[in-house]
């Protein structure tokens, strides 16, 4: 993959985690129908840089921040940027999908930290059997940390189905947009069990 190709990847997968990290929360609803799990998550701009698996040349762009921005109002440029490792192209390859959390995760599980190939600081994945995301504890909420290129089932422990996604804005109190139910969830009875 070359860089024009990796920019382009990365201004689409921008306005997406920009959609749906930025200034939101989500709270992915999971396990027991009667008596649900929750995670809630926060990212924020700093976050996005490394999902892509690029490090910056921070002669030309400072920050994660600056990269953020860049990559959604269509500015980023190959000098700003180079392929951090060889998992960079990885996670191009599924970023823009595994960002759309309320699109494509439909299972959620623990990270496997004994798991043989793989080692990450991170808690939770969430995504499905072609791709996922990471995200780390940060005080109440989780904040996304990593992709991977691979069936996540391989990469968890306890893993279960997603029920119920919900979002908000940060500015509010209450969850308020439902992004996602799963198949034959009541929403209303759900819902009722979650307040």
């Amino acid at each position: 993959m070359n860089k024009t190709t990796a920019i382009k990847i990365i201004r689409e997968s921008a306005i997406v985690y920009d959609n749906q990290f930025v200034n939101q929360n989500l709270m992915i609803v999971f396990g027991n129908i009667n008596a649900p799990d929750t995670v809630e998550i926060k990212g924020s701009s700093s976050n996005f840089l490394h999902l892509t698996g690029m490090s910056i040349n921070k002669s030309f762009c400072p920050s994660a921040e600056m990269f953020f921005k860049k990559a959604l109002h269509n500015k980023l440029q190959e000098r700003d940027f180079d392929f951090k490792d060889g998992t960079a192209i990885q996670k191009l390859q599924v970023l823009k999908q595994v960002l759309n959390v309320s699109k494509n995760a439909n299972m959620i599980g623990d990270y496997n930290y004994n798991s043989a190939h793989i080692k990450l600081d991170t808690h939770k994945l969430a995504g499905n059997i072609r791709a996922c995301i990471g995200f780390k504890r940060n005080g109440k909420y989780f904040i996304p940390n990593t992709v991977l290129n691979t069936d996540m089932r391989n990469e968890t422990i306890n893993t279960q189905r997603i029920l119920m996604i919900l979002s908000k804005s940060i500015s509010e109190s209450n969850y308020n947009n439902i992004e996602y139910v799963a198949k034959g969830i009541d929403t209303d009875s759900l819902l009722k069990v979650l307040k």
